[in-house]
């Protein structure tokens, strides 16, 4: 199974309301290294899925 396939069935499982977020984070860590999360978070901001607004930055990159 791909790596992203994993992550759509676990954040399938949150919105859906089939694990708990404790079961979702155990799912997680058990599924991925440290790198690949951080790999994964980052290559998320770059592409605007996480803006600056949902992590507390102004427009300019700065912390609020």
């Amino acid at each position: 199974m791909d790596s992203l396939q994993t992550m759509r069935e676990i954040l399938s499982d949150i919105a859906n309301n089939r694990v708990s977020n404790e079961g979702a984070e155990k799912r997680l860590q058990k599924a991925y290294s440290k790198a690949e999360l951080a790999e994964f978070i980052v290559d998320a901001f770059q592409r605007d899925w996480i803006t600056n607004f949902n992590i507390g930055l102004n427009e300019d990159g700065n912390i609020i």
